[in-house]
């Protein structure tokens, strides 16, 4: 039996406001199946405006509103929407005045969260031993391993910087600080140095960068509100079986190629920063957890020294300690992992001071 494809509505604003990289007048294309979630595309500046100073513009996730210029789904030409994100390319649409033409509709009430299929049963193990990691189909092809590469864009480190910034004024987050920070150091590019692994990874990067954007909306903002406590509510926003799906996939392909002899790339752009995946440390990565795999992704070796060196320590903390709590039984994870952790908070910290040093101000130019 042959599933429905769901395909997307598409509709074209035009920013009544600015925040982030878009500017009033810019022209952009939405793209949604559920009229609460759209994927933004810019198409550029309808009309010259000035982008307003970033003074004062540290409140995150950001916001702005838009005209609709061609009707789509619930949404009217002239409807004017709020446009809410943390990642530029994925957005929460909230609808601020629909046309009069168009009260009473019923597409006009709020449209239920759309429903992803749960995620397989991860089995009773949790803890894959060495031996029963995949082997490279050839091991003379590729002696490199498993390597990283994350470009540190001029908006990347403004976004890394603010996000975290702003985690930082959260003292009830505990743990959950940490998850949303590694969601912003997914890699860029995976190499397993064979072309068809190449291409497969690629495929599932992709899907574990969209997904893990997705699910930093409506958690941040709900915990940059007054009175935010962790509750199981919110948990479940966190819980994103896309995103299991997709780095379990990354890892199957990775867990293949993975050597136990750190090997990173070498790279003459001192904007990007790579690493490699060892095979040791996929051992302490369960499936179904992903704080306690994504760390493994995380491209820590830059040009500047000082950037390999907290990046490296920040990594090592948040393999060891999600890996560590990844075995705990949940209801002890849950009420560790909402209390403050002294070390990771921390590293994290210089991190951040680091990174807005040695990147050149670009944190926020």
């Amino acid at each position: 039996m042959s599933l429905p494809i769901d395909l997307p509505e598409l509709t074209i604003v035009r920013a009544l406001t600015g925040a982030g990289p878009f500017a009033s007048g810019d022209t952009l294309s939405v793209a949604f199946n559920s009229p609460t979630v759209g994927r933004l595309v810019p198409h550029g500046r309808s009309q010259p405006a000035a982008r307003p100073a970033r003074a004062g513009e540290a409140v995150l996730p950001e916001t702005i509103s838009v005209a609709v210029l061609v009707a789509a789904g619930p949404y009217a030409e002239g409807d004017v929407l709020t446009l809410s994100y943390v990642d530029p390319r994925i957005a929460r649409i909230h609808a601020s005045t629909p046309t009069s033409s168009r009260e009473g509709d019923p597409s006009d009430e709020a449209a239920p969260e759309p429903t992803v299929p749960p995620s397989p049963e991860p089995g009773a193990e949790t803890r894959a031993s060495v031996a029963a990691l995949p082997r490279r189909p050839d091991a003379t092809a590729n002696t490199r391993g498993v390597q990283t590469r994350l470009s540190w864009s001029a908006d990347r480190v403004r976004r890394f910087v603010q996000v975290s910034d702003k985690l930082f004024t959260v003292d009830r987050l505990g743990w959950y600080r940490h998850a949303f920070a590694m969601r912003l150091l997914v890699p860029d590019e995976v190499s397993c140095g064979d072309s068809e692994a190449d291409r497969e990874v690629a495929q599932h990067l992709r899907a574990l960068r969209n997904a893990t954007a997705e699910t930093l909306g409506r958690p941040l903002l709900a915990a940059f509100m007054p009175n935010f406590s962790v509750t199981p509510e919110w948990l479940d926003t966190l819980d994103d079986p896309a995103a299991a799906r997709a780095l379990a996939s990354v890892r199957d392909v990775v867990a293949r190629y993975a050597t136990d002899e750190p090997n990173p790339c070498e790279s003459d752009d001192p904007g990007w920063t790579h690493g490699d995946v060892l095979r040791s440390h996929l051992t302490i990565a369960p499936l179904a957890n992903v704080e306690a795999a994504l760390p493994l992704l995380i491209a820590n070796v830059s040009r500047f020294a000082a950037v390999t060196e907290k990046l490296t320590d920040y990594r090592r903390a948040l393999i060891e300690l999600f890996g560590q709590t990844a075995e705990s039984v949940e209801t002890v994870r849950l009420k560790q992992m909402a209390q403050p952790n002294h070390t990771l908070d921390d590293r994290l910290w210089q991190l951040v001071g680091t990174v807005g040093e040695c990147f050149g101000g670009l944190a926020v130019a």
